[in-house]
C-alpha cells in the first residue's frame, strides 16, 4: 500500500525562521556527545490510498525514511547512506547504526535503549528489589533492567515513580507494545542528549538522541525530565523526587 498523507485533515506547522533554526541546531551540536544515535518512531496513522482506509504506518517505512535525515553531531554532514540496524515490534522501531555500541534490549513486546549507565551500586540495589522472575540475566544490562523496572510499575498507582531512584549519566526510551506507549528520561546530568519531535510524514512521535536536517523539528529534553505516551510531542514532567512509595514497592519485593 502507498502511503501518502498524514491524515485527511490539512495541519499547518509554523516554521521557525532560518537564523533561529541554525542557532537552535548549533546548541543541539554541542550538546551531543554521544557518537552512536539511535532514532525512535511510533508511527501515526496514514490514509492508505489504495484502499482508502486509515491505517497505522509500518514502523520500518518511517525508520528509513528518518534514518535518512541524520546529521553527523560532529561534522553536521548528513549521514545519507550509512547502514542502520532496525528493531521492530508491531506499533514501534527503533533503528541503531551498525556495531552501535548502546545498550539495548529486545523482546517480544519491548525495546530499550540507554545512553551512558547507572551507577554500580544504584544497579545493585534496583536488582534487589526487583521480582526474580523479573530480573535481567546479565546484571549489567541496564537496558534490560530499565524495561523490568517498566513492567514491574505499570502495576502500581505511580507507574513512574521508578525514575526517581535512578542514579547515573544517562538518557534512555523504551516503549512497550503491551501499553502502546513509550517512555523516555534524561538524568539529571544532562551530558546525554535527548530530544523528541513528529515524524512528519505520519506526525507520529520520534525519540532520538540524534539531530535531523531541516524539516524534522526537535525540542530538547531538558536534564531531569520524561515524557510519556505516543502521537505527537508529549508533555514534560519533571522526574518525580517523592520516593517513599517507590522504597515500599522494592523494600517488599527484598522481603519475598
Amino acid at each position: 500500500a502507498h502511503f501518502s498523507h498524514a491524515n485527511t485533515t490539512c495541519i499547518v506547522y509554523k516554521q521557525p525562521s532560518p537564523s533561529k533554526r541554525r542557532e537552535r541546531n548549533a546548541a543541539m551540536t554541542r550538546l551531543t556527545q554521544d557518537t552512536d544515535e539511535f532514532v525512535m518512531v511510533i508511527p501515526g496513522k496514514a490514509l492508505d490510498i489504495v484502499n482508502g482506509s486509515v491505517q497505522r504506518v509500518t514502523p520500518s517505512t518511517s525508520l528509513r525514511l528518518l534514518t535518512e535525515n541524520v546529521v553527523d553531531s560532529r561534522t553536521g554532514i548528513s549521514r545519507h547512506g550509512a547502514i542502520y540496524e532496525m528493531h521492530t515490534v508491531e506499533q514501534a522501531g527503533f533503528a541503531l547504526p551498525s556495531e552501535s555500541t548502546l545498550q539495548t534490549f529486545f523482546s517480544e513486546n519491548q525495546i530499550a535503549v540507554v545512553v551512558g549507565c547507572f551507577t554500580p551500586e544504584n544497579r545493585q540495589s534496583l536488582l534487589a528489589g526487583l521480582p526474580k522472575a523479573l530480573r535481567p540475566v546479565n546484571p549489567d544490562d541496564d537496558a534490560a533492567l530499565v524495561a523490568s523496572l517498566y513492567v514491574h510499575f505499570q502495576a502500581q498507582k505511580h507507574k513512574y515513580a521508578f525514575l526517581s531512584q535512578l542514579e547515573g549519566d544517562y538518557a534512555f526510551c523504551i516503549f512497550d507494545e503491551r501499553s502502546d506507549s513509550c517512555l523516555a528520561s534524561r538524568s539529571a546530568h544532562g551530558s546525554h542528549a535527548l530530544y523528541q519531535g513528529v515524524d512528519v510524514k505520519t506526525g507520529g512521535l520520534v525519540v532520538t538522541n540524534a539531530i535531523l536536517t531541516s524539516g524534522h523539528e526537535l525540542t530538547e529534553i531538558p536534564a531531569d525530565n520524561f515524557i510519556f505516551g505516543k502521537f505527537r510531542e508529549r508533555h514534560l514532567h519533571v522526574v518525580p523526587r517523592g520516593t517513599t512509595q517507590v522504597h515500599n514497592v522494592l523494600n517488599n519485593q527484598r522481603a519475598l
